[in-house]
């Protein structure tokens, strides 16, 4: 995955996502990137490292650049997962995460 450490909900997703790996045994290729250009040259090397799967972060940077990403794993046949489900509209294979809709909803009754 890819991630700015200047986003600091990004700095956040990363140690649950980094702590959640770690207890399922999985191991995590991570790059820090500061724009769109950056963005697609990591997931070009993280591919290029043999990585099985590809995590599109919570991250501005990341959203900016998905339609790059999700060209380059569709070039290396990996799977794009997500927590943002209009990332999913986008092309990522699945997402698992809060519902801000929902939790909007909620909020207002």
């Amino acid at each position: 995955m890819v991630y700015n450490p200047a986003e600091p909900q990004s700095v956040l997703a990363l140690e649950v996502i980094r702590k959640a790996c770690t207890e399922q045994g999985l191991s995590l290729e991570v790059a820090p990137v500061s724009s769109s250009a950056d963005a697609l040259m990591a997931t070009q090397a993280l591919v290029s490292k043999g990585v099985q799967a590809f995590f599109a972060m919570p991250d501005n940077t990341v959203f900016a650049s998905f339609e790059a990403l999700k060209k380059v794993c569709d070039q290396a046949r990996l799977p794009v997962f997500t927590s943002e489900s209009g990332l999913v509209a986008r092309g990522a294979l699945a997402a698992y995460g809060a519902d801000f809709y929902a939790w909007g909803r909620q909020v207002r009754a």
